[in-house]
């Protein structure tokens, strides 16, 4: 995955400076420019980027005074004026209806016909709805893991509270910062829409 991962590419090729790829990033809370000639935008560092002790050391296609990354190597600002966009709970969409932060089953998950249906760093509300769409429910916890299943199993079942702190579902999602994804023994659980049960 790319360290900066929410807009790829706004400008490429020989038009890349530090300050347009700044300028195409606006909005974005870090921006990034790549092997000379490509520019990223993110909302957040993904998981398994860290500084590099050297390798950034490209000129840039469009400015030859100043550096744009190297292989594998990206220059990264942070903007000084774009606050962080704050999280939130994935309310209904098109394909599916929230049903609200549920707790594990007595003896079992939640969901078990299929259990991290997602690769932990992509896991998101849409990773998973995609993954899980031909099953009644999915599922997310833990800020990365996504589960299945036809079945709620008995003892899960909606936490009361009125916000994320107080239900526990208070976890940002691997794959989007600006998404909750449960938390510890903690649901985001949806119900799938117009979809038949095929397992």
């Amino acid at each position: 995955m790319r360290a900066l991962s929410d807009l790829q590419n706004p400008i490429s090729g020989n038009n890349v400076t530090n300050e347009n790829c700044a300028k195409a990033c606006a909005g974005y809370t870090y921006f990034g420019t790549e092997y000379s000639s490509e520019c990223y935008c993110g909302y957040q560092l993904n998981v398994g980027s860290v500084p590099a002790s050297s390798g950034c050391n490209m000129a840039c296609s469009g400015n030859s005074a100043e550096i744009c990354g190297g292989g594998n190597r990206l220059t990264v600002y942070k903007s000084q004026s774009v606050p962080p966009p704050q999280p939130v709970t994935v309310r209904n969409s098109t394909n599916a209806q929230y049903l609200g932060c549920y707790s594990e089953a007595t003896n079992s998950r939640a969901l078990t016909d299929v259990q991290y249906a997602v690769p932990a760093v992509n896991v998101t509300i849409e990773a998973c709805m995609k993954a899980c769409s031909s099953y009644r429910y999915f599922g997310v916890e833990y800020a990365s893991q996504c589960f299945c299943g036809n079945t709620i199993h008995a003892g899960s079942a909606m936490v009361q509270g009125s916000t994320p702190s107080q239900t526990g579902c208070n976890m940002v999602c691997q794959g989007n910062s600006t998404e909750y994804c449960g938390g510890p023994n903690r649901l985001n659980m949806y119900m799938t829409l117009n979809v038949t049960a095929t397992h």
